[in-house]
């Protein structure tokens, strides 16, 4: 027996269950096994790669062991297409360079300096989807970075083989190391099996793994670095509608997203980023004989008791507005 993770289509975007299947494994015992589990399954179901969209009508590939199966009516899964053509869009974009843009090209010690110098700190910077504004921010975007030897594409990357490790899945760290799309990355790490999740994927190790990839980032992409620290001393905010823990619970087009009083998540993505904001000004005003310095570890130490605070507030309830400039 093996167990594989399934779900139903009308059930994707939500854990996936562990379902025990006879071995060999078919299409067949597939679906005998999730019949047990889903109501709806038949003989005429279909099966589908939930990572990639792509539908098994013979063969079952080896990877079906380490990600999470669809399974549809006669009719199929509408979304399987889609994901085909996001799939295929994302590789043939693989090793293109991105255009970087000029703002944030010029990477001297001159606009390093100038852009820790900046003050503002009126309205909130809002980021979600790495196409949209302020989309360097996302974890999603490109931008690679090296953490302890080992070298990711984007914040995403590292984030799911961090929670991998975290649950001893090797099969899908593995998956995830050699993946280059940040959306199947993504996909990999929620297969992951629900209850070792539950248990060893807590809130700290979340806050670790987000505020060592934004870090990194940031520290080893300069003209990233320069556009950050040219936020000034903003609130920053992921404005994920559906996320509330990584992010706002807010989308950046609701207008309660422009108050963070109004934020109903605990914002692990926006709290590392200014994290790393305030570590940048200080290395970098300190580097220039300015004063103003707080260590590393008190700035991360104090974000980090923030996020802790509110994980046991009621749902609805914002963050508290107190992450006034460090340095």
């Amino acid at each position: 027996m093996v167990v594989v993770q399934m779900t139903t289509h009308d059930k994707v975007g939500s854990s996936p269950v562990p379902v025990e299947v006879v071995e060999p494994v078919s299409i067949k015992t597939l679906l005998a096994a999730a019949s047990k589990k889903f109501k709806t399954v038949t003989k005429q179901s279909r099966v589908y790669l939930g990572i990639s969209g792509q539908e098994i009508s013979s063969d079952v590939p080896q990877e079906v062991h380490g990600t999470f199966l669809v399974i549809s009516g006669k009719a199929g899964w509408k979304g399987a297409a889609k994901l085909v053509q996001k799939e295929a869009a994302e590789e043939e974009e693989e090793g293109e360079e991105e255009a970087v843009e000029e703002e944030g090209n010029s990477s001297d010690a001159h606009s390093l300096l100038e852009a820790a110098r900046e003050a503002r700190s009126a309205g909130v910077v809002l980021c979600w989807k790495e196409t949209q504004t302020n989309g360097y921010l996302s974890n999603w975007a490109s931008s690679p970075i090296v953490i302890d030897g080992l070298s990711y594409n984007c914040v995403e990357q590292w984030i799911m083989a961090s929670k991998a490790r975290a649950c001893g899945d090797e099969a899908i760290l593995s998956q995830i190391l050699q993946s280059k799309s940040p959306r199947k990355q993504k996909g990999l790490g929620r297969s992951i099996d629900d209850k070792l999740v539950r248990r060893f994927w807590t809130l700290q190790r979340k806050w670790e793994a987000q505020v060592t990839g934004v870090g990194a980032k940031f520290k080893q992409n300069e003209h990233l670095a320069i556009k950050l620290l040219r936020t000034g001393s903003k609130r920053i905010g992921e404005a994920s509608p559906s996320d509330r823990v990584f992010g706002i619970g807010l989308a950046p087009s609701d207008p309660a997203a422009q108050d963070p009083q109004n934020w109903r998540g605990l914002n692990l993505l926006g709290k590392a980023l200014m994290c790393i904001r305030d570590e940048l000004r200080c290395q970098v005003l300190v580097a220039n004989g300015e004063t103003g310095f707080v260590p590393e570890t008190r700035l991360q130490e104090a974000f980090w008791q923030e996020a802790h605070e509110e994980e046991w507030q009621e749902e609805g309830d914002g963050d508290e507005n107190s992450e006034d400039a460090l340095c």
